[in-house]
């Protein structure tokens, strides 16, 4: 039950719930550009419509090395709509 209650966040945002959808590392990026894909934004859609009270986006680079292919890679070259929806 302790976990339906709403959480008051000390900068003073309230969460719904305490139920946290933790960073993972979902790999549904486009591998050449990194930008997410369509089946990311429809899994980020199932989480948020699942009752998480706080969602916190899984592993974005900043490098294109830094990991491997799949996961987002954000670049001031490539924004879209997609990064938008997601």
């Amino acid at each position: 039950e302790i976990l339906r209650k709403p959480f008051r966040l000390p900068c003073e945002v309230v969460l719904p719930n305490r139920i946290c959808k933790t960073a993972t590392s979902e790999h549904l990026a486009h591998p050449i550009t990194g930008e997410p894909l369509k089946a990311m934004v429809e899994l980020y859609r199932a989480w948020a419509e699942g009752g998480s009270g706080l969602i916190i986006t899984g592993n974005v680079m900043v490098d294109e090395h830094l990991e491997g292919p799949g996961n987002v890679i954000c670049r001031s070259t490539t924004p879209s709509a997609i990064w938008r929806e997601w």
